[in-house]
């Protein structure tokens, strides 16, 4: 994990799938990992693989690395706390959407995941970051909306318990925060040329967080 930044050393990455592998399966057991990492220092590692820079070509070790982010999350609270102040690890997150449309099982692990983050940064929640996290939210709402379309829609098969609570709850943060950046009209955009295209797009994206959190939760009822 260490050598990932070191240029000399990239033949070492060929390594990071199969060891991804491995202590994904290890964070399903109960105290699996406790006997070779703190939480902290483990979700640190792994978060390193989310932010590497070619999201393609380590596919498989991002998608275990979601997983097993999933699966601290579960028992970590203080863990959330922490990656909810990082938003290059969100945007990041955001951008393994694509990745997980396959795999039934990481893609519920990512909404899980930020389900988690959105939910402590509604606890934490400081004025300041509105526009940034919204500007960021806006510009992955394509890969959102994607993942929406191609997997709540009504005629797909009926999603479990755990990825539909995960979607809504996360939806309802998103929309929150869109609606507060709107209601400040968008006054930390000088070009006011680009006001009007940041709107259509922030109702659009409010728009299928409310079409998609309503029809999950009726499909849940």
């Amino acid at each position: 994990m260490l050598s990932l930044d070191d240029e000399s050393k990239k033949e070492r990455t060929s390594f990071l799938d199969p060891v991804l592998c491995l202590v994904e399966a290890l964070s399903t057991i109960d105290y699996g990992l406790e006997m070779i990492f703190p939480d902290e220092e483990l979700c640190h590692l792994v978060c390193r693989v989310i932010k590497l820079p070619d999201k393609f070509e380590h596919t498989r070790a991002r998608i275990s690395a979601v997983v097993i982010i999933a699966n601290l999350l579960e028992d970590g609270q203080h863990i959330a706390s922490q990656l909810s102040q990082d938003h290059e690890f969100t945007q990041d997150l955001l951008e393994t959407i694509p990745l997980v449309s396959d795999d039934p099982q990481a893609r519920t692990a990512l909404w899980c995941v930020l389900e988690r983050l959105f939910d402590r940064i509604a606890e934490e929640f400081k004025i300041s970051l509105l526009h940034p996290l919204a500007l960021f939210l806006l510009d992955k709402s394509g890969l959102i909306m994607e993942d929406l379309d191609g997997h709540c829609t009504e005629g797909s098969s009926p999603p479990n318990s755990t990825y539909s609570g995960a979607v809504v709850k996360t939806l309802l943060r998103i929309d929150c925060i869109i609606e507060g950046w709107l209601a400040q009209k968008i006054k930390n955009i000088e070009d006011t040329s680009k006001i009007a295209d940041a709107e259509v797009k922030a109702e659009r994206l409010r728009q299928y967080c409310k079409k998609y959190s309503s029809l999950l939760s009726a499909t849940n009822a």
